[in-house]
């Protein structure tokens, strides 16, 4: 009672829930729940959000702003303390997802027009970034691809994709 859950996600043990939720109208954080019972715990402050765990289900991806873009992403550890920075994290970069040995893939936010984007791999504790793969995108224009997702081992990816088209009509006179 009094939660307002935002989003949610299994910590790869498969006991535990971590979700973003507005209890009795605070601003949201991030909170676990274990699924053998007893009560939610906080583990960020207010105005964090994030649900995306680390494999070893030691941390999670957050941000104040929700956007997870840039210098705002943090690792919130799961069992209390402050979030911590994202060590290497550059302009531009956005978190994608764990990898199975706990660093994070990287790349630019996907826009419209791209033909591909360019992912790299990061340890979020040490800064060290390599090149991992160019994933290509559907090279059409008016096709804008989202939430681009990659399993923990690197062997599969997926993304989603919307078409905007629209009509131009020209009026040479009116009447």
């Amino acid at each position: 009672p009094g939660f307002h859950c935002l989003w949610a996600n299994f910590l790869f043990d498969g006991k535990t829930v971590v979700f973003m939720a507005e209890k009795d109208n605070h601003p949201p954080r991030i909170w676990l729940q274990s699924l053998s019972g007893g009560d939610p715990r906080p583990i960020s402050p207010e105005h964090m959000l994030g649900v995306l765990p680390s494999p070893d289900g030691k941390w999670v991806l957050a941000s104040p702003d929700s956007d997870l873009t840039q210098r705002n992403t943090m690792l919130v550890p799961t069992d209390g303390g402050a979030p911590v920075p994202i060590a290497g994290l550059l302009p531009g970069d956005y978190p994608i997802g764990w990898t199975a040995d706990g660093r994070i893939y990287v790349g630019p936010q996907l826009k419209g027009g791209e033909r591909s984007i360019n992912v790299a791999i990061l340890d979020p504790h040490t800064g060290k970034r390599s090149a991992w793969r160019e994933i290509p995108l559907i090279p059409v224009g008016g096709v804008r691809a989202f939430g681009l997702l990659i399993t923990p081992d690197g062997s599969s990816y997926a993304y989603g994709y919307g078409l905007r088209l629209s009509d131009l009509y020209t009026i040479t006179s009116p009447r």
